[in-house]
């Protein structure tokens, strides 16, 4: 085994301490998300637009940090915006559903990494 030097055990905490923020960061944002999903459901094609960028920051984010779960449920939620955005009629009422169900797995994903966390 190689001796861990003093610059990699830097560097891993503060990898440790930047994921732990992304997690604090992304349970407020999902907070927000559920304000957008309100705002999309009365045909807000601004909010549905902030929803497809900001589940694009966690997808993005999540990935580079390792996680893969959070990671994937943020992608799902942002390829429904981009494909409820490319359609005139935005949003349908089954795509709301898919999104709120993602909202909650998306949540429960990131207090289960926050658990685990040293």
């Amino acid at each position: 085994m190689i001796p861990e030097s003093p610059d990699r055990a830097a560097v891993q905490s503060r990898l440790r301490e930047l994921a732990a923020r992304f997690v604090q960061r992304s349970l407020g944002e999902v907070a927000i998300l559920r304000d957008l999903m309100a705002r999309v459901r009365e045909n807000d094609r601004d909010a549905l637009t902030e929803l497809e960028k900001l589940s694009h920051k966690i997808h993005g984010t999540a990935a580079t940090v390792g996680y893969r779960s959070v990671s994937d449920r943020a992608g799902e939620i942002e390829r429904l915006a981009e494909a409820a955005l490319a359609r005139e009629s935005g949003l349908d009422q089954e795509g709301c559903a898919r999104i709120q169900e993602l909202l909650s797995v998306l949540e429960a994903d990131l207090r289960a990494v926050q658990g685990s966390q040293p």
